[in-house]
């Protein structure tokens, strides 16, 4: 199943087409998600979206190299 997510880029509000090709459970969940980079800012995008392609939420993505190293004092 192939299926076209359009979202805004949570960095840049740059507007995103991303078509992603769904195999396996998803009649059992009910929620798929994906990591879109925003081809504008480079922003990883995490997007939820449903079996039948509705977007149902798009967060930044954040990484453990995101978070700041740990002070030695």
């Amino acid at each position: 199943l192939n299926l076209c997510l359009d979202f805004a880029c949570v960095g840049c509000a740059h507007s995103v087409s991303l078509t992603v090709r769904c195999e396996g459970l998803g009649d059992r969940l009910p929620l798929a998600a994906v990591l879109a980079p925003c081809p504008a800012c480079g922003q990883v995008n995490h997007v939820m979206f449903d079996p039948d392609g509705v977007v149902r939420s798009v967060r930044r993505y954040l990484s453990l190299s995101d978070l700041p190293a740990p002070s030695l004092n």
